[in-house]
């Protein structure tokens, strides 16, 4: 009897990692592309991209496997009703509920590694993320990385810089006009035939050729100077401070923090810190929620699946669609978006995981019965 279950569990397996591949890799080209403002892509290598891919995945996975695995239950279940084989089964003797107690097994074992996955993987993977993109990519930036036929705004006094063209083998670059602002108001013009970043002592450089200065002032006075060479110091390429996020943070750090600003808000209300309180128990309330969907989904499909009353497949893809679809609005329902105490919030909150699993096992209970 023993082979049936892992069976069963087998033919699940399948079409669950098909479609958790295929939508993970959909959501992580979705993550990179929702923060493209902040990726300087020709500043990226093959491997950050591959560092990239790596710091998105706990977050993705732990929302993915919810949904992956239900959609794995019913396409397996469905395939064995079309092919007959749920009938055989049954009419062997073998009550659906000794197919159904594993799948729920295997939803409890999903449902902690979803949790571990928030708990430490969401925390490492978007500090990492974070260091990658306001720390490294930002001190690999300078002047001869910039695209050609691009204005550009460069470094940290808001420089426009403007290159007709660059030599990739000798890093020279052509046609290059470059605006300074002023204190006035007003910007330095320099326009140079060419220009090359050069390392020196004192710091970076740039080493303009064949060109001229132009320098108005605030009374609308305008000089012109031409030079041979002229050099431009550069700034020194510093990292960014990264925003601060709670997602970035464990559930132990958020109730460590939720738990200060509520003794900080009993003595001095604030509509900012009132805000800041509510967006952390909401946060403590969707790592507490999220991962019980694994197991709050599988327990409502499972046992519509293992009794199909359409015509296989597509009666699972209907299932799933409309269990899906009921999980995800009681789940916006559940953020209030009120300022409740905290456990407030997370009952409300695991409202929908409640009645999923309630009907759900309700539903397995029942199942054997004519």
């Amino acid at each position: 009897m023993r082979l049936i279950p892992r069976y069963v569990l087998r033919e699940i397996a399948v079409p669950a990692i098909i479609v958790f591949v295929v939508i993970t890799f959909i959501a992580i080209g979705m993550e990179i592309e929702e923060r493209s403002e902040l990726l300087d892509f020709e500043l990226l290598t093959l491997g950050d991209i591959g560092r990239l891919c790596l710091y998105f995945l706990p977050t993705l996975v732990a929302v993915v496997i919810p949904y992956t695995y239900m959609m794995g239950i019913l396409i397996a279940f469905g395939g064995l009703a079309q092919n007959r084989e749920i009938t055989a089964m049954r009419a062997a003797g073998i009550p659906l509920r000794r197919l159904i107690w594993p799948v729920l097994a295997i939803g409890v074992v999903l449902s902690g590694g979803a949790f571990a996955l928030q708990d430490w993987g969401q925390p490492w993977g978007i500090r990492q993320m974070n260091r990658l993109i306001y720390e490294d990519l930002a001190t690999r930036a300078s002047i001869d990385v910039l695209t050609p036929g691009t204005m550009h705004v460069f470094g940290s006094q808001q420089w426009r810089v403007f290159i007709g063209g660059r030599d990739d083998e000798t890093g020279v670059l052509r046609d290059l006009e470059l605006m300074m602002p002023q204190g006035d108001g007003t910007f330095w013009v320099y326009r140079a035939e060419e220009a090359k970043v050069e390392t020196r002592p004192t710091g970076a450089v740039l080493v303009l050729r064949n060109g001229h200065l132009i320098m108005p002032d605030a009374e609308g006075y305008i000089a012109r100077n031409t030079f041979p060479e002229w050099t431009v110091r550069l700034d020194e390429m510093r990292g960014r401070i990264a925003p601060a996020l709670r997602h970035s943070l464990s559930l132990r750090e958020l109730l460590t923090n939720e738990a200060r600003m509520s003794e900080s808000y009993a003595s001095t209300p604030a509509p900012r810190l009132e805000a800041a309180l509510r967006g952390e128990r909401e946060e403590i309330a969707k790592r507490l929620t999220w991962p019980v969907a694994c197991l709050a989904l599988a327990a409502m499909a499972t046992p519509l699946a293992a009794r199909p009353r359409g015509p296989g497949r597509s009666y699972s893809y209907a299932i799933g669609t409309a269990v899906g679809i009921t999980y995800y609005l009681l789940y916006i329902l559940g953020n209030t978006g009120l300022f409740l105490p905290l456990w407030t919030t997370i009952a409300i909150a695991m409202t929908g995981n409640a009645l999923f699993l309630v009907v759900g096992f309700t539903l397995t209970w029942r199942v054997d019965r004519v």
